[in-house]
């Protein structure tokens, strides 16, 4: 489900069952026999890459050479990038 930032949709009641924090990005899932919410870029990266285990990995795993440590490194920055840089304008609580 998409919300649209600029109307505020995710203050919605309906958003906020899935955010209760109104915060993007937001995964929702099921599991353990329910309906499951994972927010913040990282956790989301993280779910994906345990869940998903038959597809490449987002975030390559160690492998201890120095190309592997630089690519892993490379993925996190640019994830750090969506977490920090973009999030906050998108989010706007503050706003």
């Amino acid at each position: 489900t998409s919300v649209n930032l600029l109307t505020g949709e995710q203050k919605s009641a309906e958003f906020e069952q899935v955010s209760s924090m109104a915060q993007v990005p937001t995964l929702s899932f099921n599991a353990a026999g329910r309906r499951q919410n994972l927010t913040q870029s990282l956790a989301i990266i993280e779910f994906l890459d345990s869940v998903y285990t038959d597809s490449p990995p987002l975030v390559p795993p160690a492998d201890g050479t120095p190309e592997g440590t630089l690519r892993r490194a490379r993925v996190m920055e640019i994830a750090e990038i969506v977490n920090s840089g973009m999030q906050p304008l998108q989010n706007r609580p503050m706003l």
